[in-house]
């Protein structure tokens, strides 16, 4: 996975339909064949998520996974 600081300019994150306050930079995530431009907060529950991934040796389950957005799932199984 290729991670890269990037600035906001560019491109948005679409984890919600408007950020308050507005990130100041983003962050792109590169694996396989797929991209998605992140949020800092975006990233944090993707890496979260992940851990908890590694954690239960597959998805977590229900209990856990109903902590994170469904965009975050999405994101998740686009990356994997």
């Amino acid at each position: 996975m290729k991670i890269t600081l990037v600035d906001t300019s560019i491109e948005e994150c679409k984890c919600v339909g408007k950020h308050v306050p507005l990130p100041h930079k983003l962050y792109l995530v590169e694996h396989n064949d797929g991209s998605v431009y992140l949020c800092p907060t975006a990233y944090l529950n993707l890496v979260s998520l992940e851990e908890n991934y590694v954690m239960y040796d597959g998805y977590p389950p229900p209990s856990v996974r109903k902590h994170y957005s469904s965009y975050i799932h999405e994101v998740f199984r686009l990356l994997t």
